[in-house]
């Protein structure tokens, strides 16, 4: 295992781009038998989705939001893992890992992360491999 290096959550503005270009590109499908979700996903609901990712979601918001909080990525046995660690109060400090599940993501958490922190529990936070910067 390596020492855990600071990390801060940057996407270039060119990416952002290719994402929308993308999302702008895409093509729904309609279902077999209506707009219901009885053959996968709902193709009105996809295409809402779509369009919310597309002009809604606000990513350098989202971005700041978690960039609040200490992060970093450590490699263990082979495998990068991104986490947020934020210290806790005092030398007593009981520490509290806050794991997601499938789907999922620390966003999760970062709601939770203030009244936890204030409480004076330490926190880790990973993001499970295959998720976010892990």
């Amino acid at each position: 295992m390596t020492k855990p290096k600071p990390f801060r959550i940057d996407v270039p503005d060119e990416i952002l781009r290719r994402i929308s270009a993308k999302l702008a590109d895409s093509r729904i499908g309609y279902g077999p038998s209506g707009d219901g979700w009885s053959y996968g996903t709902s193709s009105s609901y996809l295409k809402a989705l779509v369009e919310h990712w597309r002009t809604a979601y606000n990513w350098r918001e989202q971005e700041a939001r978690i960039n609040r909080y200490p992060q970093f990525l450590v490699n263990i046995d082979g495998i990068d893992i991104h986490f947020l660690h934020l210290a806790g109060d005092g030398s007593r400090a009981l520490p509290i890992l806050l794991t997601h599940g499938w789907p999922g993501s620390i966003v999760e958490f970062l709601d939770a992360i203030p009244l936890l922190s204030a409480a004076g529990y330490e926190l880790i936070i990973p993001s499970l491999p295959g998720y976010g910067w892990s």
